[in-house]
């Protein structure tokens, strides 16, 4: 019984000196952005290739690009991301 008195003591504390902060607007939020996108572009059918996709990964980590684009979805084909792994 002492434990919910308790609990009791700290919601009545936190409610009469706990002020919440006003909501932030989307443009208050600040954004970091790179100073340049470098960026491959990889198919769904490259995306299948372990050993393209090995030689892709040697070439983000060689070189400066910051992001990857990859097409789950070919115009008259299935999604593939079901197929696709975590690099």
């Amino acid at each position: 019984m002492a434990w919910l008195a308790l609990i009791t003591l700290l919601t009545n504390l936190t409610t009469r000196f706990v002020q919440p902060l006003p909501p932030l607007a989307a443009a208050d939020i600040p954004r970091v952005m790179p100073d340049e996108v470098k960026a491959i572009y990889i198919t769904s059918q490259t995306a299948k290739l372990a050993k393209r996709m090995a030689e892709l990964r040697q070439l983000i980590y060689d070189t400066e690009l910051n992001a990857v684009v990859i097409n789950t979805k070919e115009p008259f084909g299935p999604r593939i991301y079901p197929e696709l792994k975590v690099l």
